[in-house]
């Protein structure tokens, strides 16, 4: 009973600085802001044309994968793999490529392609590669650091791989690596998260 209602506790104090922190500064990524697949757009089509909307550009060269994009301002970003790496790409907003980054390993599961759609926070993008690497990346392509948190944390490769896309609470990313040291549910915690570099 104290686990659940610790659970509880922690969860509530998460939404709570989650809401706070996000209305100082805007994230992107998995289902939007708030992560609530709501997107408050105004001048959107009431009838789509009998044809679909206009293609506007189009790239086959991102590896292969199942994330989302996560749009920005100025930038697309989205995740593939190619080879035994897991990759992130990274276009302007009428699809002109900037950079191509190797961002951590692939999955080797029964499902190895890239689920990891990208987290953005003030010029920070947040990933996880499929066997565990957890990368912040600059807006320009260069890893500002990585931390193999299944190792950091005894944790044991999940069986179809790592599908996550990293939580931002303030200064802290928030992950599941579960393992040894800590219970799933106790993750939040975790992170101590050595991730405070998240906004130099």
């Amino acid at each position: 009973m104290k686990h659940i209602k610790y659970r509880i506790l922690m969860l509530s104090l998460l939404i709570f600085l989650s809401g706070n922190i996000t209305n100082a500064q805007t994230q992107y990524g998995w289902r939007g802001p708030f992560q609530s697949g709501n997107y408050n757009e105004s001048g959107l089509l009431k009838i789509w044309p009998a044809s679909g909307p206009a293609l506007l550009w189009e790239s086959t060269d991102v590896g292969t994968g199942y994330s989302s994009v996560t749009v920005t301002p100025d930038a697309v970003y989205i995740t593939g793999r190619k080879g035994n790496n897991d990759v992130l790409t990274a276009f302007t907003r009428d699809g002109k490529k900037m950079w191509e980054l190797i961002y951590g390993k692939a999955s080797d599961s029964n499902f190895p392609d890239s689920r990891c759609t990208p987290s953005v926070i003030n010029g920070k993008i947040l990933l996880v590669s499929g066997m565990g690497d957890m990368v912040c990346v600059s807006k320009d392509g260069k890893i500002v650091w990585s931390v193999d948190y299944f190792d950091k944390y005894s944790g044991k490769i999940p069986q179809f791989g790592v599908s996550e896309s990293p939580l931002l609470v303030g200064n802290l990313v928030i992950g599941t690596p579960g393992g040894k040291k800590h219970l799933w549910w106790h993750s939040i915690l975790i992170t101590e998260m050595l991730f405070g570099k998240l906004h130099r």
